[in-house]
């Protein structure tokens, strides 16, 4: 040894941006929308870039979103069994062994 104390080199921090995979993308989204935080707040308390956050959030569709109904019988009678009208207008009508089995998939 020659006396000289060697000091190990510092690395350079990586040019390359940082990867998420998708599931770290949900997770972020997931953790953001029940924070209650705006994306400026959010991405800088995680360390995130915001533009990549927002990039995030623009390619993911919103959650969606649920209204409870109440079902009250009707005062008119009629030979659907369910009938359903959506606020876009639009109305579904089912009668017999297809109201049965397509009831619980339409409103899943």
């Amino acid at each position: 040894m020659s006396g000289f104390l060697t000091v190990p080199r510092r690395r350079k921090p990586s040019s390359r941006p940082r990867r998420y995979d998708a599931g770290a993308h949900g997770e972020y989204l997931r953790r953001f929308r029940a924070s209650g935080f705006s994306a400026e707040a959010f991405t800088a308390a995680e360390g995130l870039k915001f533009s990549t956050f927002q990039r995030w959030l623009r390619s993911t569709p919103p959650p969606p979103r649920f209204r409870e109904v109440a079902v009250a019988p009707s005062p008119v009678a009629s030979a659907w069994d369910v009938e359903v009208q959506l606020a876009s207008g639009v109305t579904v009508r089912l009668r017999g062994e297809l109201a049965r089995v397509l009831l619980p998939t339409l409103l899943a």
